[in-house]
């Protein structure tokens, strides 16, 4: 169920470019009885933003209008905590328990099969309670992807299929990897590649080979959090040299483009956690010593915005609601979850926020590398 906030919803008209005008509607509010005043959160959502999943209080959740909250897992704090759907919203993508190894192990869920586990690679070990722990998920949900425990604590980056189990994707020796997300053919993963000397790196795998290509260089430190349906466009969090870590979109024709930070201070910090497919990214950005983050949406024309204040130029009445964060994103750009505080009532919970339709969000000149030029991991 929702609990409307003093929602006002506004009909309004953009002009992007040559796009043409848009019509649509501007929300937010706050889905109810999620956390019960603990955060609650929104980690994926299904294409057309109806449907969104999570985890609060260690347990997976499903959500729609339609259907308010479904619980769909055990309550285990330790060891669940994120999950990713399926295009259709049939499939979720968390961590379950695994007979065979005894511990905790990246799974799926369907409503026929229930949990089913996954495993770990050949070589894994057991580490606090877990022999790996699943990230991703493809449009179809026959993918998973995400890291196994190995000797020494350290993560592998892996992917797994029905038909060939769980395939290592590598790391380098004594380092750590993990594949964070993939695209919704599943042709290309991304994540980060650690160094030798242990600092993050940005990283895709791209079919057939799926060999590790550090498209920002083997110096750039930093990791990928999502990319499109394609897998043309990526974002994430890197540090180019400056004082702090900032949130980036990347194709192959442009290269690396900062997004930069809501109050523009070298002395905050950003990360990009979702884009649509039209090149609208989401994520959260501020003083990280303090606390003091705010969700934010970017597009091309707009640059960097903290959502509330767009919100409240569309009219919207968000309350003493703050979004802190902005974590998933529908394919149009349209639909955003994340987690908002309430500093009256000093709760932390889920919100759904709908923005007018951006269109022409990228000129003719910034059109999406496909994967047939990425000459670094193409055979």
């Amino acid at each position: 169920m929702f609990h409307n906030v003093r929602i006002v919803v506004l009909a309004l008209s953009m002009v992007c470019g040559s796009a043409g005008v848009a019509l649509a509607q501007a929300s937010f509010s706050i889905i109810d009885h999620l956390g019960f005043g603990v955060a609650g959160a929104a980690q994926d959502c299904t294409p057309d933003g109806s449907t969104v999943v999570g985890v609060v209080d260690g347990r997976v959740y499903r959500w729609t209008e339609a259907t308010g909250i479904e619980f769909l897992s055990e309550s285990n704090a330790q060891h669940i905590f994120r999950a990713q759907i399926s295009a259709d919203g049939t499939t979720v993508v968390s961590n379950t328990f695994d007979a065979a190894s005894g511990a905790y192990s990246a799974g799926y869920w369907t409503e026929p099969t229930g949990w089913v586990p996954v495993g770990g690679l050949p070589w894994s070990v057991v580490v606090d309670g877990r022999i790996s722990s699943g990230w991703g998920v493809s449009e179809d949900g026959s993918m998973i992807t995400g890291f196994a425990w190995i000797e020494g604590g350290r993560g592998e980056a892996f992917r797994w299929t029905a038909t060939e189990g769980m395939v290592s994707l590598g790391r380098e020796p004594g380092a750590s990897s993990r594949a964070t997300q993939v695209s919704a053919d599943g042709n290309v993963v991304v994540g980060f590649f650690a160094s030798p000397s242990g600092y993050w790196r940005p990283v895709r795998w791209v079919a057939p080979l799926f060999e590790p290509d550090l498209f920002l260089g083997d110096a750039v430190v930093g990791d990928v959090n999502d990319t499109t349906s394609n897998g043309g466009r990526l974002v994430g969090q890197v540090n180019m040299g400056a004082l702090e870590a900032t949130a980036f979109i990347f194709d192959d024709v442009h290269g690396h483009m900062d997004i930069g930070t809501v109050s523009g201070s070298s002395l905050h910090r950003s990360t990009a956690i979702a884009v649509s497919e039209n090149g609208v990214v989401v994520g959260w950005s501020g003083d990280v010593i303090t606390g003091n983050i705010e969700g934010y949406v970017w597009t091309q024309i707009d640059g960097i915005r903290r959502l509330r204040e767009i919100l409240q130029d569309l009219g919207v009445d968000l309350g003493d609601w703050r979004p802190y964060t902005a974590k998933t994103i529908s394919d149009d750009g349209t639909v955003i979850y994340g987690e908002a505080f309430n500093p009256v009532t000093l709760e932390s919970n889920v919100f759904r926020a709908t923005l007018p339709l951006y269109v022409g969000l990228f000129n003719d000149d910034f059109e999406s590398g496909d994967t047939g030029a990425w000459s670094a991991s193409m055979p």
